[in-house]
């Protein structure tokens, strides 16, 4: 059954994808490449409950939302200090040619490497972990999918206005599908792989009441996220470095887009590996956890009373 709330956030996100539409006509020929992982999550979802929970719609939208906004902040407020402190304004200058082409340098490599790691990575993967932390489920630890599935849900909300942000970003129609397509394809699971992750590592967390740090939650994450940007935005420089001999041929930059998918794909099959192998570990904890509950209940069971019997016995006698 949902909220009030969740009602108004499900009629607000459709009157926001309406309006995108009449401003950019063609966004109504991606908005079905853009939601189809928003589909499969409520399919996966309904496959397991009735009707759709109130907090899976409440999770998607604080990534959506409130996530997206306060990791844009930080991550503006970061990029001014580190590109003021790395170049200075005369460098800044100095970084392109008259033509408008990018110069390569030790400190835009630095530069690249902190956009990725620092800016971007521990950024998101930050908001991510506090949207986690807000819908995780602390009464019952035997629900912990559930909190697995909020934390990959408010990943996905972030991964879709994030999406939304880049094709907003292009020019013609072709432009517009492509890159809806390749943030669909290759980001999306980016996003959510991470939140999955970080879902596991809160309940392993709780199952070790509490004793794992927040770096040891966002450690992998952020090193996923950090990589698989890094050889990104490494890769798209290829295009303005192209006039410096860096790279003088369009075959060159085709297979530079081509080398950067790959290692893309390789990052998410790792990642995704990574993912299954911990959630196969939680699984294992919580059916530990559930067999010593057991054992603690028939050892209670068994304590003797001031008659000389049992519990047990005791409950018998209550059942005659």
């Amino acid at each position: 059954m949902l909220s009030f709330l969740s009602k108004v956030l499900i009629v607000l996100f459709i009157l926001l994808s309406i309006v995108i539409g009449i401003i950019y006509p063609y966004f109504f020929i991606v908005y079905p490449i853009l939601y189809t992982p928003i589909i499969i999550l409520f399919l996966i979802h309904r496959r397991h409950r009735i009707g759709i929970s109130d907090t899976i719609v409440k999770a998607f939208a604080t990534g959506f939302v409130p996530g997206a906004i306060i990791a844009v902040i930080i991550e503006l407020i970061l990029t001014v200090i580190i590109i003021g402190v790395i170049f200075g304004n005369s460098d800044v200058v100095n970084l392109f040619t008259a033509d408008g082409k990018v110069q390569f340098s030790f400190k835009l490599l630095v530069a690249v490497f902190l956009l990725a790691f620092v800016i971007a990575a521990c950024t998101e993967e930050s908001v991510k972990y506090f949207i986690a932390e807000r819908f995780r489920i602390r009464q019952n630890p035997l629900l912990f999918r559930d909190t697995i599935l909020y934390a990959a849900t408010g990943a996905l909300g972030f991964s879709v206005i994030e999406n939304i942000g880049y094709c907003l970003g292009t020019g013609s129609l072709v432009a517009l599908i492509v890159t809806a397509i390749v943030r669909v394809v290759v980001c999306t699971p980016l996003h959510t792989l991470t939140g999955t992750v970080i879902g596991i590592n809160i309940v392993k967390r709780d199952y070790h009441n509490g004793s794992r740090s927040i770096f040891s939650i966002l450690k992998i994450p952020v090193l996923a996220h950090g990589l698989f940007n890094f050889q990104t935005f490494l890769w798209a420089l290829i295009n303005p470095l192209s006039s410096n001999g860096f790279c003088s041929s369009s075959n060159c930059v085709a297979w530079a887009d081509i080398i950067s998918l790959v290692l893309d794909i390789l990052i998410l099959a790792a990642l995704a590996w990574y993912a299954r192998r911990s959630y196969l570990s939680v699984v294992r904890m919580n059916e530990a956890a559930f067999l010593r509950n057991q054992d603690l209940e028939q050892n209670f069971d068994q304590v003797p009373l001031a008659d000389g019997g049992s519990r047990s016995d005791e409950n018998d006698n209550v059942n005659v």
